[in-house]
């Protein structure tokens, strides 16, 4: 097997060594600036790798290339809806259970846990209110969290919420992306 290794190794075309998976080699003495530019033939001028990085890096756009024309977007093209959006959502990645808290703990609790979440990239997480089929009273927790999350959508810090069920009478639970 190591035999076989180093006659793919030893391949060349061209004083070009090829690794065992047809990859090209660099040697020592080949300036990397040139491959990228299409150049083969290296003028006594030529500018080294490091300062044409360090002269990219210093210019306007930090040394972003432009995109190449089938890469670049329609100017004129709309972004997708938000419906749209969160199909492409992962499924709630954590989840805040929110049974016997008052309103005001529950509103600081989403608080805190959608600021967690949203520090820890999460992208989908459930809040789980109940429906108040154990309270004394209706229900109190789906319409606190419901106003927290219409709150926090408006100030930008969250992209929307649907009701797990698609009904808030018969959920309890809102799905929110972040």
């Amino acid at each position: 097997m190591q035999a076989e290794v180093a006659v793919k190794k030893k391949k060349t075309t061209a004083n070009q060594t090829l690794n065992r998976t047809g990859v090209r080699q660099l040697s020592r003495d080949e300036d990397l600036s040139l491959l990228f530019s299409g150049n083969q033939e290296q003028p006594d001028t030529a500018k080294g790798f490091s300062e044409l990085l360090e002269e990219s890096l210093r210019q306007p756009g930090g040394g972003c290339w432009p995109l190449k024309p089938e890469q670049a977007v329609a100017p004129d093209r709309k972004p997708l809806p938000v419906h749209e959006q969160i199909k492409h959502y992962p499924r709630p990645q954590d989840e805040l259970d929110l049974h016997g808290h008052t309103a005001e703990a529950a509103a600081e609790k989403i608080d805190a846990f959608l600021q967690a979440a949203r520090l820890r990239g999460i992208r989908t997480v459930r809040l789980v209110v109940g429906r108040g089929r154990h309270s004394r009273v209706a229900a109190v927790l789906p319409d606190v969290a419901e106003q927290k999350v219409v709150a926090l959508k408006k100030q930008g810090l969250l992209r929307t919420f649907v009701w797990e069920r698609r009904c808030k009478l018969s959920s309890g639970a809102l799905i929110v992306y972040l």
